[in-house]
């Protein structure tokens, strides 16, 4: 669930909209995310992609998460 008064959250879903727009539906999720990083890019947003999260429980790490991006240090954007 994202904020909708967060005018960041709302830029990052108009760079979406965007990329849907131009592109249309029925691509392979790899190709959206090549246009919106270009978006991003674009824009001056920072971002880091295929990260490599280390998932604990209970003090053991049992794996990794790895979200397709994280902009801005803050949000992180699957695709599925």
């Amino acid at each position: 669930m994202y904020e909708e008064e967060d005018p960041f959250t709302r830029q990052l879903i108009g760079y979406a909209m965007d990329v849907h727009r131009q592109l249309g539906p029925g691509l392979m999720e790899s190709t959206y995310e090549r246009a919106f990083c270009l978006e991003l890019d674009e824009h001056g947003v920072p971002y880091s992609q295929q990260l490599r999260v280390p998932v604990f429980y209970k003090g053991h790490l049992i794996g990794e998460y790895r979200p397709d991006l994280v902009v801005d240090g803050k949000v992180v954007l699957p695709w599925d």
